[in-house]
């Protein structure tokens, strides 16, 4: 090998280009110490630890000595953990000292873990056997399992509007088709639509009504009504008929009043509700329906037959016109009933356009 005054010749590969030890001894950064890293094998050695870059890798590592060096721990740390633990998995994390960490135990993660009663991964759902905080479903949780529980409240001791203790039913209830007299005045199963949603039995002065009007109502038009006889609490005897509708007719209930008063339609005078239990019967037809008298502030309850004649009942652009005819009647019989007559509940409407007979 040819020397010179600057240190051994730069050797050069098959291919043309300078080995890499030439290269590493050569460079002006190694001068100083180029007894002690350019002895045999040693530059070697050192070169064999480093990642080659691109086209020169001895002065990618060598121009920057911190990135050599975090190249090379880097290098080793994968490594020693590929050889270290040839078992490990995807799943898990490597640290900086080469160690592997597996993930955290969750709720959800489909294994029962410490704290968990249950976990069925994506099954855990707060309607089901085990819920969304891997607890299992109870009676007293307030969450309903589905298909095992009717009902879970905050108190399930059996109580009225509440669930039994073992959430298996819902204790009496309004709408249960028996009546509590304790906490209710109707259920629809025996009082049919006179009984509004929360079982108390309607009134005149809980209707949808807006009271008749000398311009929505003419004098020809306020008789249009004649409906009278004995009921368990007297004598009974209306002249004048509005109809009520429930929203999306949900019901549909008639007033028939002793006379027409525009100032209102309810007490003091008496007043007969009939309360049909087809919402929106057609006609011609008859359907049943239930009956309620006030007359004085006493009240007695019936159920009888309405018969309805004409469509007409329901038009919206009923005419005040219609003074003599007749869309409806009714017949109450028993238990001290014996009650008809006939009505004709199209002849007024209210001044914003909300019928009222």
């Amino acid at each position: 090998m040819t020397t010179s005054a600057r240190g051994p010749a730069a050797r050069t590969s098959t291919d043309g280009r300078r080995d890499p030890v030439s290269n590493l001894c050569m460079h002006p950064l190694t001068r100083r110490h180029r007894s002690r890293l350019c002895a045999p094998g040693i530059a070697a050695a050192w070169l064999a630890a480093c990642v080659p870059v691109a086209d020169d890798p001895v002065a990618s590592a060598t121009d920057d000595p911190a990135s050599a060096s975090s190249t090379s721990a880097a290098s080793a740390t994968t490594t020693s953990s590929t050889a270290g633990d040839e078992t490990s998995t995807g799943s898990d994390a490597s640290t900086s000292d080469g160690s592997t960490t597996a993930d955290a135990p969750s709720c959800g993660d489909g294994e029962v873990d410490e704290g968990e009663a249950c976990d069925l991964g994506e099954d855990n759902d707060d309607n089901g056997a085990c819920t969304y905080d891997c607890a299992l479903a109870v009676c007293g949780d307030q969450l309903v399992h589905d298909g095992v529980e009717a009902c879970d409240l905050p108190v399930n001791d059996g109580s009225y509007g509440g669930c039994l203790p073992d959430c298996s039913a819902l204790a009496p209830h309004c709408g249960d088709a028996v009546l509590q007299e304790a906490h209710e005045s109707c259920e629809h199963a025996s009082h049919g639509n006179l009984c509004d949603p929360l079982c108390e039995l309607r009134d005149c002065a809980g209707l949808s009504l807006r009271d008749p009007t000398e311009a929505s109502c003419p004098p020809e038009a306020q008789v249009n009504a004649a409906i009278s006889g004995a009921t368990p609490v007297g004598e009974f005897s209306g002249t004048f008929a509005a109809q009520s509708w429930g929203y999306y007719g949900s019901y549909w209930i008639i007033l028939v009043a002793e006379t027409y008063q525009p100032q209102g339609l309810c007490e003091p005078q008496s007043y007969l509700l009939i309360a049909g239990d087809a919402a929106i019967p057609e006609a011609p037809g008859e359907v049943d329906a239930h009956v309620l008298v006030s007359i004085a502030g006493e009240v007695a309850l019936a159920t009888g037959t309405l018969a309805v004649l004409a469509d007409d009942y329901k038009k919206i652009d009923a005419s005040p016109e219609c003074a003599g005819s007749t869309s409806l009647t009714i017949s109450v019989e028993g238990d001290g009933w014996s009650l008809g007559g006939a009505a004709q509940t199209t002849c007024c409407r209210s001044s914003d356009n909300r019928w009222v007979s």
